[in-house]
Order: C-alpha cells, then sequence, then structure tokens
C-alpha cells in the first residue's frame, strides 16, 4: 500500500531528534512510504485532499489530538471517492482521539499500522466544524488551549492538571438546553460535556464507547464539588447522559466552544453523527 506520512514536531512533550526518523523506518517495512515534514496548517490539509490524486491509499498523521483532527477534517469533507484511509501515530499531550480505536502510544500505533486491519470510523459534524472525540464548553473545556505549549512539552499531561486544580475551585455555571431526541433537556451545569470518543484529558469516560455505532454521548452534571468532576470522572451520579445521534444545543455563554481541544465556534450548535464516514487503521470490535 503507498502511504503518505504526515508530522510536525511542534506538538507533543519533547522527543529526541531522530524520533521521527526511526517511526519513519518502522512503516517503511509496512508501506510502499513517503514522509513529508509539513510547515504549516494550509500545507497539511492540502497534502490530506490530494493524498488519492497524488496515488496515496493511506493518510498516516503524526501528532496530538489537534493534528488528528485536522487530518481526519480535511478528509471528511471529500467526496467518498477522494477520501483516503486514516492511520495515526499518537505524539501529542494526551492522546485521547486514538484511545476509541485501541491506538494507546507510539509503539501499539505500529504495531496496528503494521496489521493493517481497516475499520469504519464515525466522525461528528458540529456547525461547519468536525469533532473526534470531544466537543465542550464551561468550566475546565479551554484547559487544552490556554495552557502554554512549552509547558506541554515538558509537563506533558501534568500541565493540564495544574490549570484544572485552580478551575476546580472557581465556580461555573451554564445555562443549557438540550433538544434531542425528541425531548427537551433544560438545565445548570458547570460544563458541557460532548464526547464522540472513550477519553477527555487522558481519563476515560465513555467506558462502553464504540467507533462506529452512528451515536455521540453528551454529559449534563449537576453542579457540585469541584464544579461536578468528581460526578463525571467517577460516580456519574448526578449526572445527565444522553445517547443520540443528532442534537441542537443552546447556551448562555459567550466564548468559543472546545473541539477536540483547540478553540471553536461560539454561540449555538446543532451536532450531527456522519456514520461510517471515515475509514480508519485500527483495532476491530
Amino acid at each position: 500500500m503507498r502511504a503518505l506520512y504526515l508530522f510536525s514536531d511542534k506538538t507533543g512533550l519533547s522527543r529526541p531528534k531522530n524520533f521521527q526518523e526511526r517511526i519513519i523506518r518502522k512503516l517503511s517495512l509496512s508501506y510502499d512510504l513517503t514522509a513529508k515534514a509539513t510547515k504549516s496548517r494550509e500545507e497539511f490539509i492540502l497534502e490530506c485532499q490530494n493524498a488519492i490524486s497524488n496515488g496515496y491509499e493511506v493518510v498516516i498523521i503524526s501528532g496530538g489530538d489537534g493534528t488528528f483532527n485536522m487530518g481526519c477534517s480535511a478528509i471528511a469533507a471529500l467526496p467518498k471517492e477522494k477520501r483516503p484511509i486514516i492511520g495515526y501515530v499518537p505524539t501529542g499531550t494526551c492522546n485521547d482521539s486514538g484511545k476509541t480505536l485501541g491506538i494507546k502510544g507510539v509503539r501499539k500505533a505500529l504495531k496496528i499500522l503494521k496489521n493493517k486491519k481497516i475499520v469504519d470510523y464515525d466522525i461528528c459534524k458540529v456547525n461547519d466544524q468536525y469533532f473526534t472525540f470531544v466537543c465542550a464548553i464551561g468550566q475546565y473545556s479551554d484547559i487544552a488551549y490556554i495552557t502554554e505549549r512549552r509547558e506541554k512539552k515538558f509537563f506533558g499531561r501534568l500541565s493540564y492538571y495544574r490549570i484544572a486544580i485552580k478551575e476546580a475551585f472557581k465556580k461555573k455555571r451554564v445555562q443549557a438546553v438540550v433538544e434531542c431526541n425528541d425531548n427537551k433537556y433544560e438545565v445548570i451545569t458547570p460544563f458541557v460535556l460532548v464526547m464522540s470518543g472513550l477519553s477527555v484529558g487522558g481519563f476515560k469516560v465513555n467506558f462502553k464507547k464504540s467507533y462506529n455505532d452512528g451515536l455521540f454521548d453528551i454529559y449534563l452534571t449537576k453542579p457540585g464539588l469541584f464544579n461536578g468532576l468528581l460526578h463525571y470522572l467517577f460516580f456519574k451520579a448526578r449526572t445527565l447522559h444522553i445517547k443520540t445521534s443528532a442534537a441542537k444545543i443552546h447556551t448562555d455563554q459567550t466564548g468559543e466552544w472546545c473541539i477536540d481541544g483547540e478553540r471553536g465556534m461560539k454561540g449555538d450548535i446543532e451536532i450531527e453523527c456522519l456514520k461510517s464516514h471515515l475509514r480508519v487503521i485500527g483495532l476491530k470490535k
């Protein structure tokens, strides 16, 4: 299989100088591989969208959650016949995107890519953007992009937890109206959490989540100790959990939604799960 490996050393933890060279060597044993270090967002998106035209069957993305989102979003917007198969080597801070597919680290990713098992994969569309594992607003939702890149590079997810501890003692209230499954839910919550993946912030939340069931999960926790953090991390008590394939959400918030750890849109949102929209190399269930 002809594969294009796209990477950038600007994301993730501090790595040895030959880190990407070792990955490329191993991938070259299983693929007819071309490796490219992208220098800009525009170049990365263009390479993903032109992969089929340039003779590549597979695009292997190396980076964090935001980079994986960027690649999946670029490919999801293409007509079906122009969408390459997606591979993933997680090199970011928390690497939540790939965990639903069993991709839990570089070593595991290389093993999965070697086996070349292709699975259908859902992606969610929110207004005119896409997300692969999380869409959120309210307390804690901005941690991934307000944390300084330098701090993330050297301290990894510990840098997120440092800010989360500060946020835990600042009371936050979000007034939200959620319409889905012919129901309307009006709640006051510290944060609105929409998930299409297994984990967020390195913590497993959706223990029975499938990557191609055509559904996503909405969590609406009641206010409580540490802004309800304990409710959604451990007990799920006092938390409304909704599974749906489409939803409309209105909140009183003026800030951005978090989309896979990056700044997203502002205001009301409409979400639709695009079932089996992509093909990804992962563990079959």
